[in-house]
This record gives C-alpha cells, sequence and structure tokens, in this order.
C-alpha cells in the first residue's frame, strides 16, 4: 500500500481563505468532561485566531473512488489528500479494489462530494455541499466550465438522499447530475478534488457558512419562535427520557421539532426564523447554521463527546452560543460514551429553558 500526494501538475486552481478569530464558547458544568476529551477540545477552543489557508483543486485523470471517498491513481496508490477518519483496513480494502480489471466506469467529468461519515446530515452541508458550491460559484473556478459535471456523492437513503438533491439544487440552472455512489471501487475518467477545505473536528472554512448563506437567500424565514430539536425516536445520544424532555418544551412554549421529518426548505425556513434555538448536539443541530447572526444557541452535548464541529458554526455565523456538558447513562452496552444517552432531568431541563426565555423575552 503506497500513500501519494496529489500531483503539482493536476493543481487547476487555488482558493485564498481569509484566517478567522475566535473565543472560547460560554461552558457549563465543563468538571464532568473526562480529561482525555477535554485535552482534545482545548486546542481548538483556546486558539483565539485561525490563519489564512489555501484550498487546491485538482483534475485527476483516470482515477478510482473507493470505499468512504478514497482517491487513488491507475496505479491503486492512495492519495493522501483523500484520507480523513480512515481506519488502516479501509486502505487495504481500497487498494485491493482498485486492482480490479473490471471496475465500473463513469466517463467525462465528475466533482468529489463523498467522504466518510456521509450518513451525517451535518458533514453533508458544511463539509461536502460547499465543494459543489465552489464550482458553481467561486470565481477562481469559474473558468474550469464545471456545470455539466457530474457529483458523486454517498448512496445515503432518505431523508439524506432527497436533502442531496434539494439543497444542489438552489445553485442554480442547469441542475446537476448526481451519481450516488455506494462503498465501491468507481475509476472516472476525469476527477475533480477540492482538498483542505475543512478538516472534521480540527477546522471549518467559512467557505462552508458562505454556502450555507447562499443557499438559504432564496428561503424565506420562518415565523420567530424559539426551537427545542428532539432526539425522539434516536437510538442513541439521547435523554433518557426523551418524551418528557419534549413535554417540558412544549409546556413552556417551545416548538418542539424533528428536523429530519421536515422538508429541507422547511428546516431552512424554521432555523432562518428562530429567535432562540436549544438541543442535543447531533445532525438536526447543524441547522444553527441558517439561525440569523445573535441568535442564542444552546447545545447539550454529552460530556464524552470530543466535538467543536457546532462551537465552529456559532464562531463563523456570529451566533451566541453556550454549550452544556451532560451526565450520560453508563448502562447501554453497546455504545461508545460519546453517544450515551443524557441524565439532565426534566426539572434540570425546565429551569435552563426557563433561564433562556427570560434571557431572549426579557
Amino acid at each position: 500500500m503506497e500513500v501519494i500526494d496529489f500531483p503539482e501538475a493536476a493543481r487547476v486552481a487555488t482558493i485564498e481563505v481569509p484566517g478567522f478569530a475566535t473565543h472560547p464558547p460560554i461552558l457549563h458544568d465543563a468538571h464532568l468532561i473526562p480529561p482525555d476529551v477535554m485535552r482534545a477540545l482545548q486546542p481548538g477552543w483556546v486558539a483565539g485566531q485561525y490563519p489564512a489557508r489555501t484550498v487546491s483543486v485538482y483534475r485527476l485523470r483516470d482515477a478510482v473512488v473507493a470505499e468512504h471517498g478514497l482517491v487513488l491513481d491507475r496505479e491503486g496508490r492512495i492519495y493522501r489528500g483523500s484520507i480523513a477518519e480512515h481506519l488502516p483496513a479501509d486502505l487495504r480494502r481500497a487498494t485491493e479494489a482498485a486492482r480490479a480489471a473490471d471496475l465500473p466506469a463513469l466517463p467525462g467529468t465528475a466533482i468529489l462530494c463523498k467522504k466518510p461519515g456521509m450518513d451525517n446530515y451535518g458533514h453533508w452541508l458544511l463539509e461536502m455541499m460547499p465543494k459543489y458550491w465552489l464550482t458553481r460559484h467561486h470565481p477562481a473556478l469559474l473558468p474550469l466550465n464545471l456545470t455539466d459535471a457530474t457529483v458523486i456523492v454517498h448512496d445515503a437513503v432518505n431523508p439524506l438522499r432527497q436533502v442531496m438533491a434539494d439543497s444542489l439544487n438552489f445553485f442554480g440552472n442547469p441542475m446537476p447530475i448526481i451519481t450516488y455512489v455506494p462503498d465501491m471501487a468507481l475509476r472516472v475518467a476525469d476527477l475533480v478534488v477540492i482538498d483542505g477545505l475543512t478538516e472534521h473536528g480540527g477546522y471549518m472554512s467559512p467557505l462552508s457558512i458562505a454556502s450555507c448563506n447562499k443557499l438559504a437567500e432564496a428561503i424565506p424565514a420562518g415565523p420567530p419562535q424559539l426551537l427545542f430539536v428532539s432526539r425522539t425516536g434516536a437510538d442513541r445520544r439521547n435523554f433518557v427520557d426523551s418524551v418528557a424532555a419534549d413535554a417540558v418544551a412544549r409546556r413552556l412554549g417551545w416548538t418542539v421539532v424533528h428536523p429530519a421529518q421536515r422538508s429541507f426548505r422547511t428546516q431552512v425556513a424554521l432555523f432562518k426564523g428562530a429567535i432562540g434555538v436549544a438541543g442535543i448536539l447531533g445532525a438536526g443541530m447543524t441547522n444553527m447554521v441558517f439561525a440569523r447572526p445573535g441568535t442564542l444557541v444552546i447545545n447539550l452535548a454529552p460530556a464524552a463527546m470530543p466535538d467543536n464541529f457546532f462551537w465552529f458554526i456559532a464562531q463563523l455565523r456570529g451566533l451566541q452560543y453556550e454549550e452544556y456538558r451532560c451526565a450520560q447513562s453508563i448502562d447501554q452496552p453497546g455504545r461508545d460514551a460519546k453517544d450515551c444517552d443524557l441524565l439532565m432531568s426534566p426539572s434540570d431541563l425546565d429551569r435552563m429553558l426557563r433561564r433562556i426565555m427570560g434571557e431572549i423575552l426579557g
């Protein structure tokens, strides 16, 4: 198994991304965070300033897209820039698959918008979708004339599959041709790869936020209301009694929403009009990217979750952001610690939501 860099000769464009300032989150119950998780979180929180970066765009001829969006050359060597959260076993399987003589082939030009974790709405919205937006709207990429290129995405199931199509279609005619590719090896005649836009958990680009802003422009804001993002029905990272939590929010006058049960357009509208948002860290909370600057967002995060993805959104979107770190159930075998349910009681949730209402409504 050999790993190589993208060839300099294949670089067709560069995008200069400005640096940006950040500040630590308002953090509640930080003492619950395990030391190893805190060590993972603190570098991002205390950085203070993220420097300018360069995003590179490559066109690779006769490339292979393997599982989870790994990219290999015709000799089966893996491009280092396509390795994300892949495990060594992923790399070995990809190398073996790329050597097959009868790989299915995709003719013409394709834009790669596929990576590990692509069953996740948040990954799509802020890591993959912006790559396509850049090809349609960034001045550095317009000369490449990629309007007719096929977009390679993960073969997700609904509702995410529909979200992919709906969100890409907001970026203008002609509508893109989308190729839903499962975790298999596919030979692509002319593959466009955008490298350096994000590092999941470690860096989010202002360009990602800009793409969401552009998408939301044409969608009218929903009514001004307090949104409580429910995870009732989710099989992990929920309240121990999620139904009771939803009932507390409703009783206080919050609108309880299950984003995955709404159309993509409706999700954007709801969060665009929100005057306050609260919920457990998860895909549905990613919609905070559509909230107006200054909106108060309360993120309930499992104590063991080493994730600052939502903090990045708040920094770049100009949101008021508070994070409650919550104790978790320890009697849920088969789950990672970060995915165990939250022990916040209905009475504690009631007090927290009342405090937020006081801050927002006066």
